[in-house]
């Protein structure tokens, strides 16, 4: 039991700091010209939420 523990909580850091990035990364494209944010998210805003959030649906451990 103390191994799966111990290995759900390293892939749960390793997930909490991939969050993070993204949505750091996030926040630049919000606080920029909206001009620029409004042509990015019309024309890629599906793809980019898809390719983004992706991974979070795929399980902590196998």
């Amino acid at each position: 039991m103390e191994g799966i523990l111990q290995q759900f909580h390293e892939a749960r850091i390793g997930r909490v700091a991939w969050v993070q990035k993204k949505s750091r990364a996030r926040d630049k494209l919000r606080t920029g010209s909206s001009t620029i944010r409004n042509a990015v998210l019309r024309l890629f805003g599906d793809a980019l939420y898809r390719r983004t959030y992706e991974p979070l649906t795929r399980p902590l451990l196998s």
